[in-house]
């Protein structure tokens, strides 16, 4: 398997509505934060709350809804690996928090090696042809050179010496 940082992906994401559901918290860089997806929100079917995790999961937000369709298949089908909360870029209004994950497309594709793979290790372990691994056959054909030079064909009407700008 490859190195982490070399297969992640990261974004920056706006945390809102702050005052709407509570007020008294107050975000900070050593609060560890969550995303959570809420399909049952009667305002939006995309909605993602952002809960401090390391507060027995206190909502403290929302994901701003320009982001949270995006960030949503990433919840579902991908792997979120961190969220780090940007004091300097956030304002009273908006928090900024960064998101680092794997794509969803990538863990897809993780998974399916790791399918090959156990289905090729139990065709080897159990000696029979792999049911899902194509094993091409192919004809060989014999290939014979002869020692005649190659015959030279002329259509009719024309030569060589007329090609070359000959009479």
């Amino acid at each position: 398997m490859s190195d982490a940082s070399s297969t992640t992906c990261s974004c920056a994401v706006h945390c809102v509505a702050m005052m709407h559901v509570d007020s008294s918290y107050r975000f900070s860089e050593a609060h560890v934060y969550g995303l959570v997806a809420e399909p049952d929100n009667p305002h939006d079917p995309h909605a993602i709350k952002v809960v401090c995790t390391n507060q027995d999961d206190r909502h403290v937000g929302y994901l701003g809804s320009e982001f949270a369709r995006h960030v949503k298949p990433i919840l579902e089908h991908g792997n979120l690996i961190s969220i780090t909360y940007s004091a300097k870029k956030s304002n009273a209004y908006r928090h900024i928090l960064h998101l680092e994950y794997e794509s969803p497309a990538l863990v897809a594709e993780r998974l399916r090696v790791a399918t090959l793979e156990r289905q090729l290790a139990e065709s080897i372990r159990f000696s029979k042809e792999p049911s899902s691994v194509a094993s091409p056959k192919r004809k060989r054909r014999r290939v014979t050179f002869s020692n005649r030079p190659p015959e030279i064909i002329e259509h009719e009407g024309s030569s060589i010496d007329d090609e070359e700008g000959g009479e």
